[in-house]
C-alpha cells in the first residue's frame, strides 16, 4: 500500500480513515501555513488528473472536519511516521514477572518469571519507538499488572505514545483507587478493555485452580468495573477441574454479573502447564464434553455471547467446518496456513526479550532498545520463517498425505511443537482432527 495512500487514526476513538494518494498528499500540507489555494498548486503539479479537484478539496477538509481529525485552532508540528507494512499494528507486552498466584497451566514459566522486570525509563524508550512506527495499540499484562506499584505511569507513557490499550488481570489486586485511576478521562478513552480470568462459578472450583480467597477478590473487582462502565471482559480456562462447572460459570458471568459477552479457552502443554499435566489436561473424551457443553451453550442458551480462538468451543467450530468443507469445497486449504501472529503483531516479555507471540515465548527475536523493530519485522529469519508455512503442502509431510482432510486442513497453531521441537514446519499434533477423532472412537477411551 505505499503507493496507495495512508491511514488516519485517532487513537482517543480508535477511528481509522484511510486516504488515498491525493488525499495523503494533502494531508500533509494542513498544517496551518498552507491555505486551500496553496494546497491545489500543489496539487496541480504533483497530479494530472485535476478536474474538480477545488471541488474535491473542499468536500475533504469538510469530512475531515466531520470526523475531527482537523482543527483550525492552531499549527501542528509535523510528525513523520513509517510504512503500513514497517511495522506490527499491535504488541502484547508483559510488563512484570511478578505474580501473587499460582495458576497450574501458567504459559509464563517459572524460568521467566526469574527474570528482572525493566525500569519504567526502558519501556518509554520502547513505547516512543513504538510512536514512531505508528502501532496502533498494546495489550499489557504479566505475571499480574497490579503487582506493579507504576502501573498507571506506565499507561500514561502508552498514552503519551498515542496508543491504545488493554489490560489483562487476575482481577485479585483490584479495587475502588484502581478503578478511579481507570476512569480519569485521558485513560478512560483510550482503553479497549480490560479482561480478568474467572475459572469457575464459585470459591469452591475457582480458588481451586487459583488460590484460596482468588474468587471472592476478582468478584467484587469484577462488579465494580461492571458497575464503573468500564469495559470489562472475562476468559475462563477450561481444564479437567472446571470441565463440570462451564455451564454454571457462564451463567455467573452472563446472567449474575450481566456481562455481555464472555470468552473461553483450554490449557495448553505450555510453562507451567507441563508439569501438572494430571490434573488440568482433557482427555479426549473430557474434550468432547467440554466442545458439546460449549456448542449447546453458544448456540441455544446464550446465542453468540461466548467468544473463543482456541480451545474446546473454537475446535469445535473448526472441526464442524472441516467437514462441512470436506463436503462441498474438498480442496479448500492444504497447507500450514493457521499461525498468523507475524502477520500483525509481536510480543514483548517483562525483561524486554522479543517474541513472536507469547505462546512461542522461548523463540527471541531480539531485545527492545537495542534491535529495531521495524528491522525485526522486515527481515528476521524467523518471522519469514512462519510466513513460510503458509507455502508447505499438507501432502508433503509424513503423516498427513494419506489423511482424509489433507486438503482442507491448515494444520493448527503450531506453538506447541515449535516450543517443544523447534521445528517450524509441523504441523500441530493437539489440534488434528483425525487424531481427535481416533482417540474418542478408540475401545480404550470409549
Amino acid at each position: 500500500m505505499r503507493d496507495g495512500g495512508a491511514v488516519l487514526f485517532d487513537a482517543d476513538r480508535s477511528l481509522e480513515l484511510f486516504i488515498n494518494q491525493t488525499g495523503y498528499a494533502i494531508w500533509k500540507l494542513l498544517d496551518g501555513h498552507h491555505d486551500n489555494q496553496a494546497i491545489l498548486s500543489h496539487l496541480n503539479t504533483a497530479f494530472s488528473q485535476t478536474e474538480n479537484l477545488d471541488e474535491d478539496l473542499v468536500t475533504y477538509i469538510e469530512l475531515l472536519k466531520q470526523q475531527a481529525l482537523i482543527e483550525f485552532e492552531h499549527t501542528l508540528e509535523t510528525e513523520v511516521f513509517s510504512w503500513h507494512d514497517e511495522s506490527p499494528l499491535n504488541f502484547d507486552i508483559s510488563i512484570t514477572g511478578h505474580c501473587n498466584l499460582k495458576c497450574p497451566f501458567c504459559f509464563y514459566s517459572e524460568a521467566i518469571n526469574t527474570r528482572p522486570d525493566l525500569p519504567i525509563s526502558e519501556w518509554q524508550t520502547f513505547f516512543n519507538e513504538l510512536k514512531s512506527l505508528a502501532v496502533r495499540e498494546v495489550t499489557l499484562s504479566g505475571g499480574e499488572i497490579l503487582c506493579r506499584t507504576d502501573l498507571f505511569d506506565l499507561i500514561d507513557l502508552v498514552i503519551a505514545a498515542n496508543l491504545r490499550f488493554a489490560l489483562l488481570s487476575n482481577g485479585t489486586l483490584g479495587n475502588e483507587r484502581i478503578i478511579s485511576e481507570l476512569m480519569k478521562p485521558h485513560r478512560r478513552c483510550r482503553l479497549n478493555s480490560i479482561q480478568l480470568s474467572v475459572d469457575g462459578s464459585c470459591p469452591q472450583i475457582h480458588d481451586q485452580i487459583r488460590g484460596e480467597g482468588s474468587f471472592a477478590a476478582t468478584d467484587k473487582f469484577l462488579r465494580l468495573l461492571k458497575q464503573a462502565g468500564l469495559p470489562v471482559t472475562v476468559r475462563m480456562t477450561v481444564n479437567r477441574l472446571n470441565l463440570h462447572d462451564i455451564e454454571n460459570t457462564f451463567a455467573y458471568l452472563l446472567d449474575d454479573i450481566g456481562l455481555p459477552s464472555a470468552s473461553v479457552n483450554s490449557a495448553t502443554q505450555i510453562g507451567a502447564a507441563v508439569s501438572n499435566v494430571d490434573i488440568i489436561d482433557l482427555s479426549a473424551q473430557e474434550r468432547l464434553i467440554a466442545m458439546q457443553t460449549l456448542r449447546r451453550l453458544d448456540d441455544e442458551v446464550w446465542p453468540g455471547r461466548i467468544e473463543a480462538q482456541a480451545g474446546p468451543l473454537y475446535e469445535s467450530r473448526q472441526f464442524e467446518s472441516m467437514e462441512q468443507h470436506k463436503q462441498h469445497h474438498p480442496a479448500y486449504n492444504g497447507h500450514l496456513s493457521a499461525c498468523g501472529c507475524f502477520r500483525s503483531k509481536l510480543a514483548v516479555h517483562h525483561d524486554g526479550i522479543i517474541i513472536p507471540c507469547n505462546m512461542l515465548g522461548n523463540v527471541e527475536l531480539g531485545r527492545i532498545n537495542r534491535d529495531s523493530i521495524k528491522k525485526i519485522w522486515l527481515e528476521h529469519p524467523v518471522l519469514k520463517k512462519l510466513a513460510s508455512r503458509t507455502s508447505v503442502s499438507l501432502k508433503s509431510i509424513d503423516g498427513c498425505k494419506d489423511c482424509e482432510y489433507v486438503d482442507i486442513c491448515n494444520g493448527g497453531c503450531p506453538a506447541d511443537e515449535i516450543s517443544s521441537t523447534g521445528n517450524f514446519f509441523t504441523p500441530s499434533i493437539s489440534n488434528c482432527y483425525r487424531a481427535f477423532k481416533n482417540k474418542i472412537n478408540s475401545p480404550k477411551t470409549s
